[in-house]
Parts: C-alpha cells; sequence; structure tokens
C-alpha cells in the first residue's frame, strides 16, 4: 500500500482598509426608518459608527444598525435690509454610517435598508467621487479615517504638521493643563517630544522643513507682556535651542509656514503695528532668516494669514477689513521679491479665514468661509441697516487662481 503526504499551503492576504461615508435619508420628508445590515465580499467590516446619529439611533454590531431620518425645524434669519423678524424653515437630517472595510481583494459590500438594498466595489469610489443609491436617498463617497495621535487629561490645541522628506508624520501641538500653564509639544510617528518647560503662555503653531532636511516647529509666546514669534529646528534626534523671530513691541501671533521645491521657508504671520494689524513675512535660505517684510498695504486690520509654494514662488492669503467688511487677499513672493496686491474677493459678504495650496501642475487653489454681509454690526430690531448675527450661515467657497 503506498501512502501519499499531501501538503496544503496557506496564504495569508493582506487586508486594505479603506473608509467610507454612507449617507442615508436624503431625501425625505419625512421621518424615515432606514435599519439595516452589511455584507461584505472578500472582506470584513474592521469597525462600524454611527455618523448624525440621534438618541433612539445605535450600532447594534459591526454588521448592523438601527437608525430613523428626522425633519426638523430651524432658525434661519438670511441678511436683508428690513430685517423682517425671523424665519423659520424645515431640513432633512440624514443619518449615516462611518463604515471601515478590511478587503483582501476586489469584492462587493452590500446594505440592505428597510428602504431597499444597494451595493458597490470599493475600487469603484475615487476620492473625487460620490455613488448615488436609491434614485438619491443614499450615497457613498470616500472619507479620510481619523486617528487619535494625543491623548491625557491635558487640553490640546493649535495642532500643525507634515510628512518630511524621509515620510515620517510630524505633528506639532501645544497642551494645557490648569495650574501648569502652556507647554508646546511635537511627536514623530507618534512619538512625542516637549520642546518647551511648563508654565508658558503659548497660542499658535507651524512647522516646515528646510532644503538641508530640517524640520523647524514655529510657535507664539507670550513673555513680558508681548507676544513674539519663536522657532526650533531638528538635525536627526537633536533639537536646537529656541530662535526668537520677531522682537517688534507689538503682538505677533498666528504663524504659517510652507517650503518651496528649492527648500526656502516661508514664514507668515499677523503682528500689530502702530495700533492696528498686519500681515509679515520671512525667508529661510542658505541657512539664515532675511529681514521680515510687510505684506499687507491697507490702513486697516489684516488678520490670519496662510501661506503655499511652489518652485521658485509662495503665495500669502490674508483677510483684510480694507473695505468695511471682510475680504479674502493674495500677495505673491516671486524672484526674491513681493509682487503687488490683488483682490480675490470684493463683495459685501464675510469671506475670511483663507487658506491656500498649489496643485501636482503648480496651479494655485484657495478656500474660504463666506458669511452674510455686515456681519457682527449692530444686530437689534428697529436699526436702520441692521445687520447679521455672529451665529448665522457659514459655506466654504473654494476657487482656482
Amino acid at each position: 500500500m503506498t501512502r501519499r503526504l499531501v501538503l496544503s499551503f496557506f496564504v495569508a492576504l493582506p487586508l486594505v482598509a479603506q473608509t467610507f461615508l454612507v449617507r442615508l435619508g436624503l431625501d425625505d420628508k419625512q421621518a424615515t426608518v432606514w435599519d439595516g445590515t452589511i455584507e461584505v465580499e472578500n472582506g470584513r467590516v474592521g469597525a462600524l459608527e454611527g455618523w448624525q446619529f440621534d438618541a433612539d439611533d445605535a450600532i447594534i454590531s459591526d454588521s448592523e444598525w438601527r437608525a430613523t431620518s428626522a425633519v426638523e425645524e430651524y432658525w434661519y434669519a438670511p441678511w436683508e435690509r428690513s430685517l423682517q423678524g425671523t424665519k423659520r424653515r424645515t431640513k432633512t437630517s440624514s443619518r449615516g454610517l462611518l463604515l471601515r472595510l478590511e478587503m483582501y481583494g476586489p469584492g462587493r459590500v452590500t446594505l440592505d435598508t428597510e428602504q431597499g438594498e444597494f451595493s458597490f466595489e470599493p475600487a469603484e469610489i475615487g476620492w473625487a467621487d460620490r455613488r448615488e443609491f436609491l434614485d438619491g436617498a443614499a450615497e457613498v463617497v470616500r472619507t479620510p479615517e481619523p486617528r487619535r495621535v494625543s491623548e491625557g487629561p491635558a487640553a490640546e490645541d493649535f495642532p500643525s504638521g507634515l510628512t518630511d522628506s524621509r515620510g515620517r508624520e510630524r505633528l506639532s501641538y501645544i497642551t494645557y493643563t490648569h495650574g501648569a500653564g502652556d507647554r508646546l509639544w511635537t511627536s514623530t510617528d507618534g512619538e512625542a517630544t516637549a520642546l518647551t518647560r511648563d508654565g508658558l503662555d503659548l497660542a499658535g503653531t507651524a512647522m516646515a522643513e528646510d532644503g538641508t532636511g530640517r524640520v523647524w516647529v514655529f510657535w507664539s509666546e507670550q513673555q513680558d507682556g508681548n507676544w513674539d514669534l519663536w522657532a526650533r529646528s531638528n538635525e536627526g534626534d537633536r533639537w536646537s535651542d529656541a530662535q526668537r523671530l520677531s522682537d517688534s513691541p507689538g503682538a505677533d501671533i498666528l504663524p504659517a509656514a510652507a517650503t518651496d521645491r528649492d527648500g526656502r521657508i516661508f514664514l507668515t504671520w499677523q503682528g500689530g503695528r502702530d495700533g492696528q494689524f498686519d500681515v509679515f513675512l520671512r525667508v529661510h535660505v542658505g541657512g539664515s532668516w532675511q529681514e521680515e517684510l510687510l505684506v499687507s498695504t491697507s490702513a486697516s486690520n489684516d488678520w490670519q494669514p496662510a501661506v503655499a509654494a511652489t518652485g521658485g514662488e509662495a503665495t500669502i492669503v490674508w483677510d483684510s477689513y480694507e473695505a468695511g467688511n471682510y475680504d479674502v487677499r493674495l500677495r505673491k513672493w516671486s524672484n526674491g521679491r513681493l509682487q503687488p496686491v490683488a483682490k480675490v474677493t470684493t463683495s459685501d459678504a464675510f469671506e475670511a479665514h483663507a487658506d491656500v495650496h498649489y496643485d501636482s501642475s503648480g496651479r494655485l487653489w484657495l478656500a474660504w468661509e463666506e458669511g452674510d454681509a455686515d456681519w457682527g454690526k449692530d444686530y437689534v430690531n428697529e436699526v436702520e441697516n441692521a445687520g447679521m448675527g455672529l451665529l448665522m450661515r457659514r459655506q466654504v467657497r473654494v476657487a482656482a487662481w
């Protein structure tokens, strides 16, 4: 009798994690039950969380949930010269799922809800895509997965971060502990290091990497009643001593930084000079910091700059009160000098908190918040040309320059 030895081999395929937001009940006209289950082909549900859930909604297991959309009344007060009272409108409050999938390969994800069944393949949904299902009542979009990077009893604020040239994730932030004041921290791939002692008064952080691979952390610190900008840089595992980058008697706050392809660092901030705030810039090139440059030119307050940089060029954006309301301004640095200020927005609306970014082709993108005209001005009844209250409409505008 001949015996045969049979060997079995098993190969563990890598799991690829992807996260999606599934929204349900987008066009509901009345409260609608969206209870359901999930089945995953060639993979599994790694995590399931409720999005915009109410008290009666619940995640039952990693493949089952209970949720009911709502149609709710809300207070709406659009800007209008006569300010004829307030208005009430209704809105649909959809429900959603943050769905983390762990896939071994291609496969369909099927959601069976009280309002119908639909399915999708993760590969079908790119970062710029959204897929509608059930005649527009449901949609699926790809979304970044949030990840906790700090923990503890301290309050944490003012984060900034970058991925350095070696692919390491860098983060800086400020903690506040009752009785111990503020402290600046930086972390690399989750390993935190304190850059200052406890007991300080700090606000705002920014990060950048120069052309030699040194990572810089910038912050604003109050000493003897004055706020100034400070920095420390890193080579390997060694941090430099703190370096003071501003010395005006006015407050220098809200730093932002970017690096161009030639390794120059562009550091911008909001600085108080002669009774008003302006936007300033310092450039780090050839191992040293150049003198500060005045970026904004209006005779009114200029606020909260942001900066982006590419090959031989940087762009600073901010919001200005030059016209008696908040508008977005832009100014480029090119070939060693500042170009004229450009007006991005000129309407009566509230336009502020701008950000800026160059895409891979070198095209410049801007984003900012928009609110109603006369925001924050004389918001009371029976005042001619009354303004809008502080907690009114906000939406994000995006434009390519």
